[in-house]
């Protein structure tokens, strides 16, 4: 992917704990976080906060119960990168990233990673 193709652009805040980020994230944030199974509060926070992007390391839905929360994301015009992988969590606070139609996310212009 080329920077010039991405879904979206944002700042990163990293944690593996959503309820703990949301606190932290700004208007067009890209929050990276570790959450299986997003519920409904989760998204909600995520949603009110306003960020550009969620990318997400684990499975937003993994079959276990019916959850909201990606669907949520979703409609709210939040770009959902899912199963990106543990190696998402390493990305540096403050990173600008960029997530590609294809699936790629970037950290300062080099991919490092890919999800769904």
């Amino acid at each position: 992917m080329t920077e010039d193709v991405a879904l979206c652009r944002g700042v990163a805040r990293v944690d593996d704990r959503t309820k703990r980020l949301i606190g932290r994230l700004q208007p067009g944030d890209v929050a990276v976080i570790k959450h299986d199974d997003i519920d409904r509060v989760a998204a909600e926070g995520l949603v009110e906060a306003r960020v550009a992007a969620v990318v997400n390391c684990d499975r937003s839905i993994t079959g276990r119960y019916p959850n909201e929360g990606p669907r949520l994301l979703v409609e709210a015009g939040i770009v959902l990168l899912d199963n990106a992988g543990d190696s998402v969590m390493n990305i540096t606070e403050g990173a600008e990233l960029a997530i590609g139609a294809d699936g790629s996310l970037l950290v300062d212009g080099s991919v490092v990673a890919t999800g769904e």
